[in-house]
């Protein structure tokens, strides 16, 4: 079957009938064709071309005259209105605008009823030509009042007929094509930081996660100078605060210390160098980023107005990324492994990577 012929299959009134509130048996009713059927019909094809949400009011009629019928143990019960006349003020005084009627202790209103009429003609049938006025339309169902009083008197069997006339008249409504898929760009730096293993192929421990970092901030800050250095270099012995270090001048604005670690309370002197070159650099932003953080590690750091970025919140971050940003992301993590690390276990694992994943120019 053919994804048209799949939507199609679907759009039957049989597979709405619960979205719409109506009872589980209700299209089980053979449809009863009557002149008061074909009349309400005419007036709903009329007045619908003027406004569309008739079409939705008239399900939640039909729906409320279910209701009521299922309440009140009569089918037809054409005087139910009279009997049970809808609320004009509520327990405050209120004005009531949408049709809301009180039997014994039950009580049957419009609104939830119109509402999942909206709802399944706007976002399960893709009907966006249909209107988004619920208040609108449900406070103006005193105009339309004889299609409920006309549903009231209908048997099972009319009331069927003309649902069917509803559904053909929502059928009708453009339906708006599903967003293709085919061509579509893959987000490369996405796909690198949740497919790419940090560790254990070769290369210096934490190298891989340092590059992820370094590519993550060459493109969400531009604007400063990052510098870098191999794992493995004694980073303080070339100056450096933290693993990468972002520059504007000679005023250091962002610096980020990478572990390759689950950070928790029992390892985070790991970053007691780190604390110790952030001294000489009070306002500079302070990061780090590890696999991930435990709470108390997090509460810990952030009382040193450290921030925290797991790999999972990098993920989180990237995947709202537009392509280009994500490729210049992808163009500085090679840089790292080409220029800075110069690790030939790490080049090699991340051009076979490229390849196989369809993340290359």
């Amino acid at each position: 079957m053919s994804d048209e012929e799949a939507e199609t299959a679907v759009e039957s009134l049989a597979d709405y009938v619960d979205r719409l509130g109506l009872p589980e048996t209700f299209t089980d009713r053979d449809a009863e064709a009557s002149t008061a059927v074909n009349e309400l019909a005419e007036r709903l094809r009329r007045e619908a071309g003027d406004a569309k949400y008739v079409v939705g009011l008239g399900f939640g009629f039909v729906a409320v005259a279910e209701e009521i019928l299922r309440v009140t143990e009569q089918d037809p019960f054409p005087d139910a209105l009279k009997d049970h006349p809808p609320l004009e003020k509520d327990g405050r005084g209120r004005d009531v605008k949408t049709l809301t009627v009180m039997i014994g202790e039950d009580k049957v209103g419009l609104r939830k009823f119109y509402n999942n009429a909206e709802k399944a003609i706007r976002q399960d049938l893709r009907r966006y030509d249909y209107p988004n006025c619920a208040p609108h339309a449900t406070g103006e169902w005193r105009t339309y009042r004889e299609y409920l009083d006309a549903l009231l008197a209908m048997s099972p069997g009319e009331r069927r007929a003309f649902a069917d006339e509803l559904w053909e008249q929502v059928l009708a409504l453009p339906r708006a094509e599903r967003r293709s898929t085919a061509g579509t760009r893959r987000r490369p730096f996405a796909t690198l930081l949740q497919e790419f293993d940090t560790k254990g192929h070769g290369e210096p421990g934490g190298a891989v996660l340092q590059g992820m970092a370094f590519a993550y901030f060459s493109a969400d800050a531009p604007n400063v100078q990052l510098e870098t250095h191999k794992v493995g270099a004694g980073g303080s012995r070339l100056g450096a605060v933290g693993d990468v270090d972002g520059w504007t001048g000679g005023e250091l604005d962002l610096s980020v210390e990478v572990k390759d670690l689950d950070i928790t309370m029992d390892n985070l002197d790991a970053l007691t160098g780190f604390l110790v070159n952030l001294a000489e650099w009070p306002d500079t932003a302070a990061l780090v980023v590890a696999r991930s953080f435990s709470d108390m590690a997090k509460e810990a750091l952030a009382e040193q107005a450290i921030q925290t970025l797991s790999k999972e919140d990098l993920i989180d971050r990237v995947e709202l990324w537009d392509v280009k940003k994500q490729e210049a992301a992808v163009n500085g993590f090679e840089y790292f492994a080409v220029r800075v690390q110069q690790n030939t276990d790490f080049i090699t694992r991340f051009d076979a990577f490229v390849q196989e994943q369809e993340i290359g120019d």
